[in-house]
């Protein structure tokens, strides 16, 4: 089982958060996957992945997502995802 917790922040506020449940095991090669399922889930555009967000979430098990990041208008300041390690 994957957790992963998403958050929509605005003017450094938390605008709305959500954790995703996803029934698979963990890899951090499935980012693209999990990152479709939590835009799904938020109702948002997907993001482009880039080398630096992959970085991230591998070694911090955390990345953030820019309006830049986005092809389409957003109306939040950044999207942060994190995936949460059951210990």
């Amino acid at each position: 089982m994957v957790k992963i917790w998403a958050k929509l922040i605005k003017e450094q506020r938390i605008i709305k958060s959500e954790i995703v449940e996803i029934d698979d095991y963990y890899h951090s090669s499935k980012l693209f996957e999990y990152v479709v399922l939590v835009c799904y889930q938020l109702d948002i555009p997907t993001p482009a992945i880039i080398k630096s967000h992959k970085f991230n979430f591998t070694n911090f098990n955390l990345t953030k997502f820019r309006p830049s990041d986005f092809l389409e208008y957003v109306d939040f300041d950044m999207l942060t995802i994190e995936h949460i390690v059951d210990k």
